[in-house]
């Protein structure tokens, strides 16, 4: 039965926010306010709003998400209550930590992050990238053209690097990977990194005179599956990338090393060299095992998450990962 294990794979989404404990509410600011036995319509008049029903408004918001603007009304608010920007930032800064700490899984954004730190790496392969269908079909997660309105799925590494060069995605010295925007009105934003600067990550208004020149030559109905991730396809091409480690909840039961193609599950070491040799990706349509789903970042079993991994993980790996675990 195990050698029979196929996955279905979804890497549009990394399904991972309601599988966490609900995070406590920060109150301190709150608490705060009360001690000073004033009503909310009070402090509204006290910090300058002759609308004090706006004013009850805007300290509502800003007690409940802790946030007190740079305005002359948020200063007043400070001076009252009292408390100083600096004890407002650290107690917000407790507050994330509280919540950081509760976390049991996190997405992370390592696609995008490969992209940048390997740029030049992998616009100095594209020829055989795009030579490789394997390697031009692997999945970008978030990567693309987002059209509000319309449902467009991510685009793949070829098509990525294609409108690189092409300029699509381009603009001087800036490389766009996501773009959200308006197909009515043109409007949008790109995200992406300046070639000389990769390692931040930056937002750009209206960065293409129109829209719908930066899909243009996406074929989201030639997008087929590949057993490959960008780690892999990076690793292969010299780049050095830490190994992946797997994870059941908190507890480290694994890792995949890119450059050995080995996968080490429970202490049990396996090389998985000849399982690229295969074009296709593993999918099952219609098996009794079709229940076992490969996420951008976890593998999920019933509604469950069997197992989840910090950076990215090829699909014919996560299939052994679920045979070993689950099956």
């Amino acid at each position: 039965m195990k050698d029979n294990l196929t996955i279905q794979v979804n890497l549009e989404r990394c399904q991972f926010d309601h599988f966490n404990p609900i995070p406590p509410a920060n109150t301190r600011l709150q608490h705060i306010f009360e001690a000073q036995q004033i009503s909310v319509s009070k402090m509204a008049q006290a910090i300058g709003y002759k609308n004090i029903n706006k004013g009850c408004r805007r300290i509502y918001t800003w007690l409940r998400k802790s946030e007190i603007p740079n305005t002359p009304e948020g200063e007043r608010l400070l001076n009252l209550l009292p408390i100083t920007r600096t004890t407002l930032n650290e107690i917000n800064s407790t507050h994330r930590q509280v919540v950081q700490s509760m976390q049991v899984y996190r997405q992370n954004f390592f696609a995008h992050q490969l992209l940048r730190q390997h740029y030049d790496l992998l616009i100095n392969n594209v020829d055989q990238i795009v030579r490789r269908k394997p390697w031009f079909q692997v999945h970008l997660p978030y990567t693309g053209v987002f059209m509000y309105y319309a449902t467009v799925p991510s685009i793949r590494l070829g098509q990525l690097l294609q409108a690189w060069v092409d300029g699509r995605m381009q603009l001087d010295d800036f490389m766009a990977v996501r773009v959200v925007g308006s197909p009515l009105s043109g409007s949008h934003r790109a995200q992406g990194f300046y070639r000389n600067n990769p390692n931040n990550w930056v937002t750009r208004p209206q960065v293409f005179p129109r829209l719908l020149d930066a899909i243009k030559d996406f074929h989201p109905s030639s997008f087929e599956g590949t057993r490959w991730s960008l780690g892999q396809v990076v690793s292969d091409l010299g780049g050095v990338l830490e190994p992946t480690k797997i994870y059941q909840e908190r507890h480290e039961v694994g890792r995949y090393d890119y450059s050995t193609r080995t996968l080490t599950i429970k202490g049990v070491r396996k090389d998985l060299t000849h399982c690229f040799q295969q074009a296709n990706q593993p999918q099952s349509i219609g098996s009794h095992f079709n229940e076992v789903t490969m996420y951008k970042q976890n593998l999920q079993v019933h509604n469950k998450i069997l197992c989840h991994w910090n950076q990215d993980l090829p699909p014919v790996v996560a299939q052994e990962v679920a045979t070993q675990l689950w099956a």
